[in-house]
């Protein structure tokens, strides 16, 4: 079982850090669509018209049938592991760049870590370039569950498991949203200020979504890899 790299922004790996992220939808490409005769269609296969609903799972299954053979998610199937990849500032290089000290910029959490000789060396004070690889990832991940659905049709409880975090500041209105780097709203960080958390948390996914893949893009409504995951001992 090989691991693959997942990036995660400084948001997502607090949330990971702190056990709110349990999915992440990813846009599958290229996009399924239904024709004319209601048949699902997905890069150049048709599912036919009895697929439409659960049966358009058949995409993501990692068990191989008459229709789809071995139609997988290019992200992984059900047991695959990510290891998440972020950003992480260089402070010292140890014994002939046979080991650095980083600073993981989500949390501020500092660690030495192998460095890898099939790496350029790594500049002092400055970001590893793709963010964290194997060997200095943190956080690995195994996947529970791949799904197809389209992004609107996101439930409340899946939105939470997308990562936002629930406050409330009068014990009885709970908003949902993107905390800074102290666990409260505010933008010192990259969370977001009070005003921009929401009551339901699909419009706060929603938001979320918006700012990663800008404008218009969830009006777009496209279909996506809904891929649960948890996380497990590196």
């Amino acid at each position: 079982m090989t691991d693959r790299p997942i990036p995660m922004n400084e948001d997502m790996v607090r949330a990971l850090l702190e056990g709110r992220k349990t999915q992440t939808r990813r846009v599958i490409n290229p996009q399924p669509y239904v024709d004319d005769m209601g048949n699902f269609r997905w890069n150049r296969r048709n599912f036919g018209q009895d697929s439409v609903g659960p049966k358009v799972q058949a995409i993501a299954s990692p068990l191989p049938c008459s229709k789809t053979k071995h139609v997988l998610c290019r992200h992984g199937g059900v047991g695959d592991r990510f290891y998440v990849r972020e950003t992480a500032r260089v402070l010292a290089v140890r014994g002939g760049i046979r080991e650095i000290d980083i600073e993981y910029q989500a949390d501020g959490t500092i660690a030495t870590v192998p460095y890898p000789s099939r790496l350029a060396p790594a500049p002092l004070g400055k970001c590893l370039a793709n963010g964290t690889y194997r060997e200095a990832s943190r956080i690995l991940l195994e996947i529970g569950d791949v799904r197809v659905e389209r992004l609107q049709a996101i439930s409340k409880d899946d939105a939470l498991a997308e990562g936002l975090k629930g406050i409330t500041k009068d014990g009885k209105l709970v908003k949902y949203g993107i905390p800074d780097r102290d666990g409260y709203p505010g933008t010192d960080n990259t969370g977001w200020a009070w005003d921009q958390w929401c009551v339901n948390p699909v419009d706060a996914y929603k938001n979320l979504w918006k700012s990663i893949y800008g404008h218009g893009s969830w009006d777009a409504n496209p279909w996506v890899w809904r891929i649960s995951f948890e996380r497990i001992a590196s």
